[in-house]
């Protein structure tokens, strides 16, 4: 998870917390008008870093502990300068905010926010230097899963703020030697399984060739000796399904046109979000 230092006072320059933080509140009130500084808020920024022009489908299920999920209309859109990050952004209307503000009457209410998983399914047409027609079509998913709990900072009443950011990126290399190590480390599982789907009319079949996790050595086609909480989450990524309708869309362009490169990434971290002053988050 990533940590920007936003929400500590001490490292903005004399009042400058306060206009940053009146900023976080004039976002929140475009979707809660009512909202009051006793409100508790969980604010989630799901960002995905791809350097490619392609098409990208991004969302979040936010589970309380109950099974029940809290459901906020979402848009894809693009908030930085650098056009290649996407963020998950909550819709109020014809408004966009920044990211997935939510507000809680109560930490109690808050606190019944069990996880929170974040997907992108993203759909590229690979080509041959040469070629006028796209060669096949490449299907990755990304899975992040963060399992939540809450501590508040019973000596600070005014710290009623917790973040989570995930800035996600689909790596083109997954060893531990990689130069991605260092966001394979925020967690505490991750695993990727690379593949083919065969796409005969309806009949689906998906083939699995490699699996590699981090923090241990290569593991190809060998299941068992994957640790039980590798299973798990290796047969959560195997329950990621391409979305029908835009796989055949993208295929019907493709010279290859019944069979895609399947590429999967799950990562999985339980983390304590820490009460704060404000969102570590700037409003560009």
């Amino acid at each position: 998870m990533r940590r920007m230092g936003f929400s500590k006072m001490e490292n903005w320059y004399k009042d400058g917390h306060e206009s940053a933080k009146s900023k976080q509140i004039e976002v929140i009130r475009k979707h809660y008008p009512n909202y009051s500084e006793t409100d508790w808020v969980l604010w989630i920024v799901a960002d995905l870093c791809h350097k490619y022009d392609s098409d990208i489908v991004g969302t979040i299920k936010i589970r309380k502990k109950d099974g029940r999920f809290i459901d906020r209309p979402l848009v894809l859109r693009t908030p930085y300068r650098n056009k290649i990050i996407r963020q998950l952004s909550m819709k109020s209307g014809r408004k966009r905010l920044y990211g997935i503000p939510l507000v809680f009457d109560t930490f109690e209410e808050l606190n019944s926010v069990s996880d929170v998983e974040i997907r992108w399914d993203i759909y590229e047409q690979w080509s041959l230097e040469g070629m006028d027609q796209p060669l096949d079509l490449h299907v990755t998913s990304v899975v992040v899963d963060y399992q939540l709990y809450f501590e508040k900072n019973d000596s600070k009443h005014d710290h009623r703020f917790f973040t989570l950011f995930s800035k996600d990126s689909t790596a083109e290399h997954f060893t531990t030697n990689s130069s991605a190590d260092e966001y394979y480390n925020e967690f505490d599982l991750a695993m990727n399984a690379n593949g083919n789907i065969l796409c005969y009319d309806d009949e689906w079949e998906f083939l699995t060739h490699e699996i590699i996790t981090l923090k241990r050595d290569n593991v190809e086609n060998i299941t068992n000796e994957l640790t039980s909480d590798e299973k798990t989450l290796l047969d959560k990524l195997y329950q990621t399904r391409p979305d029908r309708a835009k796989t055949y869309e993208h295929l019907s362009d493709t010279v290859v046109d019944s069979e895609v490169q399947w590429h999967l990434y799950g990562y999985k971290k339980t983390e304590t979000l820490k009460s704060e002053y404000m969102a570590d988050l700037l409003i560009p």
